[in-house]
C-alpha cells in the first residue's frame, strides 16, 4: 500500500474542492456570457461600461479564459487528488493578475466604474490565493499524487 493511499483525508478537503468546483464553474459561465453577449445587451449597457468593453484588449480577454479555465481545471485535479492542481491555480493566479491589473491600472477602470467595481476583483484574487496555497498545502500533506 502506498503512503498516498494510506494519508486519511478529511471531509473538509472535499467540501472545498468540491466548492472551489462550483466557483469556478460559476466563473467560467460568468466568462460565457460576456463573451457571448448581443448587441442589443451591450446597447443596455451604461455607456461608460460599453466603453469599457471596446477599450479592452483581446490579450486581458484571453487572461479571463485562462484564469477561469485553468482555475475549473485546479479544482478538477484536487477532486482526483492530483498534484497538477498547484500549477493549474498558479497559471490562474497569474491570468487573474493580469487581467484586473490591466483593467484597474492601464484602464483605470475604477474611474469610470467607481471604487465599489474593485471589491468583486479583489474578492477573485484572495480566493485564487487561498485555492493556490490550499492546493499546496493538500501537496505538501500528501493528499495529492
Amino acid at each position: 500500500m502506498s503512503s498516498t493511499a494510506s494519508t486519511s483525508i478529511p471531509r473538509w478537503f472535499w467540501l472545498a474542492a468540491g466548492g472551489a468546483l462550483i466557483w469556478n464553474l460559476i466563473g467560467v459561465m460568468t466568462y460565457v456570457v460576456s463573451v457571448t453577449m448581443s448587441a442589443d445587451a451591450i446597447a443596455a449597457l451604461p455607456e461608460a461600461e460599453q466603453r469599457l468593453r471596446e477599450a479592452t484588449p483581446a490579450f486581458v480577454t484571453s487572461a479571463y479564459a485562462i484564469a477561469v479555465f485553468t482555475g475549473t481545471f485546479g479544482a478538477i485535479f484536487l477532486l482526483l487528488r492530483r498534484n497538477w492542481a498547484v500549477p493549474a491555480y498558479s497559471i490562474s493566479l497569474v491570468a487573474l493578475l493580469v487581467q484586473f491589473g490591466y483593467m484597474f491600472l492601464a484602464m483605470n477602470s475604477i474611474a469610470t466604474t467607481g471604487a465599489v467595481s474593485a471589491i468583486l476583483p479583489a474578492i477573485i484574487i484572495i480566493i485564487g490565493l487561498l485555492m493556490l496555497r490550499f492546493a499546496h498545502s493538500a501537496r505538501r500533506k500528501g493528499w495529492l499524487r
